[in-house]
């Protein structure tokens, strides 16, 4: 909330849902009941603060809301622990996604130099870059 924590981050597959990466934030405080920080007991500051198995049913219910929203998704969400797991997963809020699905992006290849190049820098490892591939490749 209000950036006044650097959260647990999850990086999963968005095909095969799979946990590809965790890092563990830093949790000094976190907001228990909703409306005032309270310390992080320093037994659970080194601790992932979600399940595998939750933050699957997550990235499941982002690519749910993004089928329906027709659009990546921002989800706010929070654990209830009076709910029996499996259930205790609630949706706060959901928005449309504007940091990441509108950044600019580098194309992966140069769509002038021709499928053949892309394939053939990808298996070389000397991939063709959009700046350079079609002058280097494409000299009259």
């Amino acid at each position: 909330m209000g950036g006044e924590v650097t959260p647990d981050r999850f990086v999963v597959d968005k095909v095969g849902l799979g946990i590809a990466d965790r890092t563990l934030g830093n949790k000094i405080i976190e907001y228990r009941r909703g409306d005032a920080p309270v310390d992080v007991p320093a037994d659970r500051r080194d601790v992932l603060c979600l399940q595998d198995n939750e933050v699957v049913a997550l990235a499941t219910l982002g690519k749910k809301l993004e089928r329906i929203h027709q659009a990546p998704q921002d989800i706010e969400f929070a654990v209830d622990e009076e709910l029996p797991e499996g259930s205790n997963l609630i949706l706060l809020q959901c928005r449309p996604e504007t940091v990441w699905s509108n950044a600019n992006r580098k194309p992966a290849f140069d769509a002038t130099a021709g499928m053949m190049s892309w394939i053939t820098g990808s298996i070389s490892g000397a991939a063709t870059h959009p700046a350079h591939a079609h002058g280097a490749l494409h000299q009259h």
